[in-house]
């Protein structure tokens, strides 16, 4: 039962029944050694079938389904790679029942809506456009959602960009959506959103496996471009609004592009992010308790990982240098490890490592280019982050840019949800909001504020 999934977060096709099936649910699978949760995300494609699906399995992060069935209040889900199934029907508006099936284990499950107060229901009181554009490179074709009020004329419009990882136009994390709430907000108040999907992901062309932070900002940069090209739009009153890695990218624009009349970040890192990951690192095993003498070993580990990869050493290089460190790691410390477990945990630390993507974030000093941005900032965090501290970034990010304007509010996580607990990343899924009206609401405040000041080309 070790490869069984903990949950399993769900896309589906458009049609008439879906509507009901909309949002989020929960249940429990009685396996024979445990009980498992399981949450399913079903929300309706634009056509045909949607086959994308995430989900944590106990060895991957995210899984691929091409087998989705929907017929009338039936919904049928086969992950034929993983030996998976599921079969359930909508009992009443709140209740789906039905079996999950792993292999050859066959187990009965009902689930309960999960309620998502805060998602936008139609009818929509403005527009929504289905929209391509050239990314930052030439294979690279961004697909998004750009909203516009009802009215005519040129509108303030803003630019939102998701966090970390490969990210639909939504932002899609842990049953939330919260690009989708900003874009409906947003443009309820008479503001063009863009969002879009990330390079590899969805709609988009290209492939995410490969990008670099230079590649995403390059997206992000062109988007922004597109953005301001349109008629609907006043190019001079174009805002970007970014979270966690997202809020990177959107640092990175409004230091390099003066057209960007002000920016928006959340939850953004600000101190070196080497430094950034070794805190979480350190935060997340502590809250474990884990002992501090391991907490220290791994802390040491890591940081000479992170030094070896931000350097220039070349990929075959740090791979041999990383298999080396780390064999000689485990012989040390674990007199139980075979051969071949020693070759797995190498493994898998050099796929963590030695990546493009990885070798680029490492790299980042974000005080480096905050320094530099001359338009309007509103920085948000919330004290109960476990992924980016507040206090240490917010005081980086006050000490580079004195002008900004950093709001730590508290009992807020990552999400800047209401947070369970100590604000831990499992508890997501759990918590009903999205993001706290006090975000929106600071949110929309300061953007209706710098929208009325006179700014020139």
């Amino acid at each position: 039962m070790k490869r069984f999934f903990l949950f399993l977060l769900l896309l589906l096709p458009a049609f008439a029944f879906s509507q009901q099936l909309n949002g989020l649910w929960y249940g429990v699978v009685d396996l024979p050694s445990a009980r498992m949760g399981i949450h399913i995300y079903l929300t309706p494609a634009k056509s045909g079938y949607a086959s994308r699906v995430y989900g944590l399995w106990l060895g991957s992060n995210r899984i691929e389904v091409k087998n989705v069935l929907v017929e009338g209040d039936s919904v049928e889900i086969k992950a034929k790679g993983r030996g998976m199934t599921f079969k359930g029907r909508l009992i009443t508006p709140d209740s789906i029942c039905g079996e999950a099936s792993h292999n050859q284990n066959v187990m009965p499950v009902s689930f309960k809506r999960v309620p998502r107060p805060q998602t936008p229901q139609q009818p929509f009181r403005y527009q929504e456009q289905e929209v391509f554009f050239p990314g930052g490179s030439d294979s690279v074709r961004l697909a998004g959602t750009f909203t516009l009020p009802h009215y005519g004329g040129k509108h303030p419009a803003v630019l939102l960009l998701s966090s970390g990882g490969p990210q639909n136009r939504n932002n899609e994390m842990s049953g939330h959506e919260p690009n989708r709430l900003l874009a409906d907000r947003l443009t309820r108040k008479g503001y063009a959103v863009l969002r879009y999907d990330d390079r590899g992901v969805s709609h988009s062309t290209g492939n995410y496996a490969t990008a670099t932070v230079p590649d995403l900002y390059a997206d992000a940069r062109s988007a922004c471009v597109w953005l301001s090209e349109q008629g609907q739009v006043d190019a001079n009153r174009i805002y970007i609004i970014g979270h966690s890695e997202g809020g990177l990218l959107a640092s990175m624009l409004a230091s390099d592009m003066p057209e960007v009349a002000g920016v928006v970040l959340l939850s953004v890192p600000t101190i070196p992010i080497k430094e950034l990951l070794l805190h979480q690192r350190r935060t997340l095993m502590s809250l474990q308790g884990v002992p501090e003498e391991l907490i220290t070993v791994n802390e040491e580990l890591n940081r000479q990982l992170y030094t070896w990869a931000a350097d220039t050493i070349d990929n075959d290089t740090l791979k041999a240098m990383i298999t080396e460190h780390m064999t000689q790691f485990y012989q040390e410390r674990y007199d139980d490890m075979t051969e071949s477990d020693i070759e797995a945990g190498c493994r898998r630390t050099v796929s963590l490592v030695v990546n493009n993507w990885f070798r680029s974030f490492v790299r980042l000093v974000p005080e480096e280019y905050i320094s530099e941005i001359k338009c309007p900032v509103l920085a948000v965090y919330g004290n109960k982050d476990l992924m980016v501290d507040a206090a240490r970034n917010a005081d980086a990010l006050m000490k580079r840019l004195p002008s900004a304007e950093v709001q730590r509010l508290p009992g807020l996580n990552h999400l800047l949800q209401p947070a369970r607990g100590e604000g831990g990343t499992a508890d997501y899924i759990h918590i009903p909001i999205t993001m706290d009206e006090q975000v929106l609401e600071l949110i929309l405040r300061h953007l209706e504020d710098w929208s009325k000041r006179e700014r020139t080309p």
